[in-house]
């Protein structure tokens, strides 16, 4: 018993001394940048490249944070990109927001909703788009992400 206690102060007394001796996992936020493809269906089949770019902060297995993508889509014909907030646990993630695209001759706006599964580095995505009237598309994809944490610091100092 006596040394459990010893072992507790010791390891207290190792924290730094301006943060608080804290249990658990501490909140992390991540910067991840990295590349999607997939299966693009509209009025025809068509596929989607581009990239990807996100923060997120993660707390215990939730997340919270902004997503956004820019790829060239052959069904829109044109350059598409998308903005908007996520949620979700570390294995599922649901986002939605504003998309613009660039085909033909005219931008046009809509909005867009995607439900994602995570599987580290990678992650598979169902996303609706919807272009004001004029069209709907579907999305089946796949995004390769490599997330840097932002603000890293050890827990114990040597």
């Amino acid at each position: 018993m006596i040394s459990i206690i010893a072992l507790s102060v010791s390891m207290a007394s190792a924290q730094s001394v301006s943060e608080p001796y804290v249990i658990g996992v501490r909140p992390k936020t991540y910067l991840n940048i990295g590349g999607a493809s997939g299966l693009s269906v509209s009025n025809g089949t068509g596929l989607y490249a581009g990239g990807a770019f996100g923060v997120s902060r993660v707390k215990g297995n939730h997340t919270l944070g902004v997503s956004t993508e820019l790829f060239y889509d052959s069904n829109l014909k044109g350059l598409t990109g998308t903005l908007g907030p996520k949620v979700g646990l570390l294995i599922g993630e649901l986002d939605g927001g504003v998309v613009m695209n660039t085909g033909s001759d005219l931008t046009t706006w809509g909005g867009y909703a995607r439900l994602g599964l995570n599987f580290g580095l990678a992650s598979s995505y169902y996303r609706v788009l919807v272009l004001s009237e004029r069209t709907t598309t579907h999305h089946i994809g796949v995004t390769l992400k490599f997330p840097q944490q932002l603000g890293y610091r050890p827990r114990v100092e040597y």
